[in-house]
């Protein structure tokens, strides 16, 4: 067909997702936003973080093996709305709700 025009979905912005729970504790403790979550099974949740250069510096520093140090994780503090909060980083887990 000359001249259809061809409606494509918007372009989202690139993201990096993992199911990794003490990957997505770290990125989330260097200051890199979590732009949303899924739970895909009972004991799965699938984040998501914005791609970008501080992103893969994170993603360096945590695969290089390197000592990095990292205030553990324990489970006390919770923010007033009940969410799990990142004691290291004072960040709440979930700031928004589940992406659909």
């Amino acid at each position: 067909m000359v001249g259809a025009t061809v409606h494509l979905p918007p372009v989202s912005s690139p993201q990096y997702v993992t199911t990794d729970w003490y990957l997505a504790s770290f990125v989330l403790c260097q200051g890199i936003p979590l732009t949303g979550w899924r739970r895909i099974g009972p004991k799965k949740v699938e984040f998501r973080f914005p791609a970008g250069q501080r992103l893969h510096d994170a993603l360096r520093l945590y695969w290089a093996g390197v000592p990095t140090i990292v205030v553990p994780a324990h489970p006390g503090p919770v923010s007033p709305s009940g969410a799990p909060w990142c004691g290291s980083c004072s960040t709440t887990w979930f700031p928004m709700a589940p992406s659909r």
